[in-house]
Formats: C-alpha cells, sequence, structure tokens
C-alpha cells in the first residue's frame, strides 16, 4: 500500500508522520543512537485502518489520536467505533512554515459521528530532540458535546526499562490473567500493587515477555501532566509533558506477552475516565463544548539522556538521577 509519510527532521530528531493514517506518529527517532522508542506490531505491515473495525486487528504501533472515546459503543444513539473515529480516518495537511529555524506541519479532520472538528500542529526547532504539538478541538454542531480524548503513545520496552509519573490512584480495567492485581473496578496508590499471591509489584518496572501478562488500568489523580520511558541501561528515553488541566487521566496498557503474545506498554494521557464515553459522562469526567467552543491544549514530546530514572518533566525538559 502507498501511503504518504511526512518527515519532520533536525541534527537530533526524525519524526515521521502517515496522514492517510489518522495523522500517526509512525517514528520517534533519535538520531545519535538511531533509535525509534515507538512500538510497531512485528507480524503487521503498515496499512490504512478500516473504519469501524476492531481497532486491535489494524492497529500496529506508534502515536495516535483516539475521539470521542476509547472504548467503543452506542452513545445518544449513535454507534462510536472500538478506539475511537480519529485514528482511522485520513486526515488533511499542509506545511505551515518551512525555516531552518522552524517548522511547522498543520493537520486537521472532522469526525463523522461526533460533530467535532480536530485541528494539530507540530512544530519542530532547530536544535531541540523535541516535538511540540498544539491542538484545537472545536464543536461544530448547534448544541453541547461531551468527549474523550487522548493521545496514544505506543513504546517498545524491555526489563531495562521503567516507567516513572506523578499518578496515584490507579483503578484496574482488567488485569489478566485471572484478575492477578485485582476485579475491574479495584484500585491501588501507585505505583505498588498487589498480586493475586500476595507479592507486591512496582508497576514502574516493565517485566519480561515472558511474565504473560496484560494489564489495562487509569490513574485518576495526577500531580502534574508528564510521564517518562527511560531505558535504565542505556539512560535515555521519551519524555511527555502536559497540562494536567485538560488531560486529567493517564491510562496505561502493559503488555508483557499475555495478549497475543505481544509485547509493547501505552502510557496515554486522556480528558477523562472510565474510556467508555457513556460512563465518563455518568461520572462526570470528560470534556463539553458549547456549539462553536474550542478546547486547546499543548503538549512536548521529547528524547532526554544520561538519567536511569526520571523525577520530573516540565516544558524546559527532565530532571532525574543517574
Amino acid at each position: 500500500m502507498n501511503l504518504r509519510t511526512i518527515i519532520l527532521e533536525n541534527r537530533k530528531l526524525r519524526v515521521c508522520v502517515v496522514p492517510e493514517c489518522g495523522s500517526k506518529v509512525l517514528e520517534f527517532i533519535y538520531k545519535p543512537s538511531d533509535r525509534d522508542f515507538l512500538y510497531h506490531n512485528p507480524r503487521m505491515e503498515l496499512r490504512a485502518p478500516v473504519y469501524d473495525q476492531y481497532a486491535d486487528n489494524w492497529w500496529n504501533g506508534g502515536i495516535d489520536e483516539t475521539l470521542p472515546s476509547c472504548i467503543g459503543g452506542e452513545y445518544k444513539g449513535d454507534s462510536i467505533p472500538d478506539f475511537g473515529e480519529l485514528y482511522s480516518l485520513p486526515w488533511s495537511w499542509r506545511i505551515q512554515e518551512d525555516a531552518c529555524e522552524e517548522v511547522t506541519l498543520h493537520l486537521w479532520r472532522t469526525t463523522i459521528v461526533a460533530p467535532l472538528r480536530v485541528d494539530k500542529w507540530l512544530t519542530m526547532r532547530q536544535k531541540d530532540p523535541a516535538l511540540f504539538v498544539k491542538h484545537k478541538i472545536t464543536n461544530l454542531s448547534k448544541s453541547k458535546y461531551k468527549f474523550l480524548w487522548g493521545i496514544h503513545p505506543s513504546f517498545d520496552v524491555n526489563p531495562d526499562f521503567r516507567i516513572d509519573t506523578p499518578a496515584e490512584k490507579v483503578v484496574i480495567v482488567y488485569s489478566k490473567p485471572d484478575d492477578r492485581l485485582g476485579k475491574p473496578g479495584s484500585s491501588y496508590l501507585w505505583p505498588y500493587a498487589q498480586n493475586k499471591s500476595g507479592e507486591r509489584e512496582d508497576m514502574r518496572l516493565v517485566k519480561d515477555q515472558s511474565s504473560n501478562t496484560n494489564d489495562f488500568q487509569y490513574a485518576t489523580d495526577l500531580k502534574e501532566g508528564w510521564v517518562a520511558i527511560t531505558d535504565t541501561r542505556r539512560r535515555e528515553g521519551f519524555g511527555m509533558a502536559f497540562s494536567n488541566k485538560v488531560f486529567r487521566s493517564l491510562y496505561m496498557w502493559f503488555v508483557y506477552g499475555g495478549y497475543r503474545s505481544l509485547n509493547f506498554c501505552v502510557v496515554e494521557p486522556w480528558n477523562g475516565y472510565p474510556p467508555s464515553l457513556s460512563e465518563a459522562e455518568k461520572s462526570g469526567i470528560c470534556s463539553e463544548l458549547e456549539p462553536g467552543e474550542s478546547l486547546s491544549s499543548d503538549l512536548m514530546m521529547f528524547v532526554y539522556t544520561g538519567f536511569s530514572r526520571v523525577n520530573r518533566i516540565d516544558n524546559s525538559g527532565a530532571e532525574g538521577e543517574l
């Protein structure tokens, strides 16, 4: 399949975007070590997803956009696709800025079920190993509309990696096999969960694929808006900084061999919870826009080096320990 790829590149970073695949960020490569931090399903080639099909049979990794729900289902008489609408639709795009000091790619898309338009600007500067992302979501309808919205990055990990984020309460959606960390809806305080054997598990530490586990959960309280995925052996990692006033939750999907024999982790900022829009509306934890109103937000994705663990991230970079 011939899919157009747009490459944003400077001395330290190369980012590949595929507009026809939901504006997916396909690669996030740190050039000094020639490393792509993103996960790619080893048994699935890149292909344009088919709208309203089961997402896991089409999703092959990278960074995706998810809206107006994570889990599909009926909402106000309409059927919302699994994994939302954005990831499976082609986006329009144009190069907005093309200069030596800075380049900006503008992408946009309207959704089919949800009366929303999403605009996204990806900016790369000459010297920074960072991608600066600005979003604007606009309600095109003549009535209020509620929605869930998430940024869905997937990472290629192994037991050398750790995950740091200032989460607190974490709610379990499922934990396999056999509700190993607790029944759906139960919770624990990040980062320590207790398994069925009574052992304490540090959820920051990535397991080996032979662990055969599959855990999906979400953090409901974020003291600050950031997450870090660090290779502790090579002391380099992927960081993301975002507004915790917009993204009030962090969904975490840790697959260490326990789903289709795959191995990856997904750590994704979301504007609400639980991951079904109908349930999030009941909880009141989602976004709502008046007719014509827009929601704007900025986030930063970047590569850092020199740390084996991260203590904090802000717009100036990461702070951590050797």
